[in-house]
């Protein structure tokens, strides 16, 4: 039987991230398993998909259970995984891998892939989330007078994350001109693992924080539109719940609500932990003499064997697969393909683009003009001008600073409790969300109109 398949997110791994991705749900769990993914090339970046039937059965059943849970209690059980997992890379930092052993580097190796498998597992359940509750409750709101505002405050994160906590750190220190000198190393010591979405994405330094500094024009105000914000959506927010008389419409909200934190939360806890095991990546690239880059680039099993042989044939696989790969999850097993084998994969999945003006929905109203700049990473950040139209897959918490020079934002992913909706509001940029096209329809340097009132972009003549 053909696979019907469900494109979820992209992002920029390489195979052994990607290869950790996968597995995800790959055995037995309470809520079924997911035996079926791909992780293909798209743009600059690598998207994920699913078995539709199988995610759309495992989310149903995750959200059954959910429905039965205590969410406050079970929210702290949920982030205190994170926080396991961010204590062992801690305990990690304080080795010194150039003194084990190949038999305990490796085994070092095992446990590290381990626990990512599992990590994984936790990334996923947000999202499954977002493709069934969070698309329920947008749906039953569409109608409703003021229905954007009810649903970021319903998405509003309910405790800030401390990547939030960070960026407000910075607009204090500006705001008491202290954004220089010792109090700027001494945050850039604290937050330089912000924008490592991956084992080999470069931290940020003082040169990085003071550019983002120069963005902060009005601290003061930043903050004060920052806390009356989030006072306002939780007024909202616990306003709205109280009218609700269906228990389980207004159970599916309270989860929604929770889970606007705990997907946001994440970032807190898997991006410090991915800076901490720095040392260990680069202690593998010593190794096997492979680049730091490099070294993402092999699967699990590959990394192993080059650490107890060293044949030279893995660096040269390494090299070939950063052109392009593509990984097939079928029944279980997962395959690698490189160059051109990785387009049948991609094939799979290939559709056309049907329609030439991308549609999604408004995140924050507003009609502009002006050129595009597609940005995949943080790596690109550097190309972004003020006054350029974002066009991006998703943004994350890093893209904070070319999100306020942006005069709009569009994405392919993403609903109304997104990271790019709710950023776009707060700044008041004109913002539509889940084009799922518009990093292929349009090219850097197009000039398009974003109708974000109604969601729709197109290329102006």
């Amino acid at each position: 039987m053909k696979i019907k398949w469900q494109r979820v997110w992209a992002r920029k791994y390489g195979p052994y991230l990607g290869f950790v991705t996968v597995q995800s749900f790959n055995r037995k769990t309470p809520f079924g398993s997911t035996r079926n993914k791909l992780f293909i090339p798209e743009g600059n970046l690598y998207a994920t998909y699913f078995s539709e039937q199988e995610i759309q059965d495992f989310a149903k059943r995750y959200a059954a259970f959910l429905r039965k849970q205590n969410l406050a209690q079970y929210a702290r059980w949920f982030e205190g995984q994170y926080a396991l997992f961010l204590a062992w890379t801690k305990r990690a930092a304080r080795i010194n891998f150039s003194k084990l052993t190949t038999s305990q580097f490796i085994n070092f190796f095992n446990e590290l892939t381990k626990r990512m498998i599992v990590l994984q597992d936790f990334n996923w359940y947000a999202f499954f989330i977002s493709i069934t509750l969070t698309k329920d409750i947008e749906q039953a709101l569409a109608k409703r007078a003021k229905a954007a505002e009810l649903l970021q405050a319903i998405g509003y994160p309910y405790k800030i994350t401390k990547i939030t906590k960070a960026r407000l750190e910075l607009s204090k220190l500006a705001q008491k001109k202290k954004a220089s000198g010792n109090n700027l190393a001494e945050y850039a010591k604290r937050y330089a693992w912000l924008p490592v979405y991956e084992f080999i994405d470069k931290p940020w330094d003082v040169e990085d924080f003071a550019e983002q500094v120069k963005l902060i024009k009005n601290p003061i105000k930043e903050l004060e539109d920052f806390y009356k914000a989030r006072r306002r959506n939780f007024r909202v927010y616990r306003t709205f719940l109280k009218t609700i008389r269906d228990k389980r419409f207004k159970k599916d909200i309270e989860i929604v609500h929770y889970f606007g934190y705990l997907k946001e939360m994440r970032d807190d806890y898997r991006r410090h932990g991915y800076y901490l095991l720095t040392p260990f990546w680069q202690e593998l690239a010593r190794r096997t003499n492979l680049s730091f880059i490099e070294t993402g680039y092999l699967l699990p099993d590959e990394i192993r064997n080059l650490i107890k042989t060293g044949k030279p044939a893995y660096k040269k696989l390494a090299k070939a697969r950063i052109g392009k790969f593509a990984l097939h999850l079928k029944n279980g097993k997962t395959k690698i393909y490189t160059g051109d084998k990785a387009d049948k994969v991609i094939k799979l999945v290939a559709g056309n683009i049907k329609s030439k003006d991308p549609r999604g929905m408004s995140a924050c109203p507003g009609i502009v003009r002006g050129k595009v700049k597609i940005i995949y990473h943080q790596g690109e950040f550097k190309k972004f001008k003020s006054g350029e139209i974002l066009v991006t897959p998703m943004t994350h918490p890093e893209f904070l600073p070319i999100m306020k020079r942006a005069k709009a934002i569009v994405t392919d992913e993403g609903g109304v409790t997104c990271h790019a909706a709710i950023v776009s509001r707060e700044l008041k940029i004109p913002c539509v969300i889940g084009t799922k096209i518009a990093t292929k329809v349009f090219k850097d340097g197009d000039l398009i109109e974003v109708d974000a009132t109604k969601g729709i972009i197109k290329k102006v003549n």
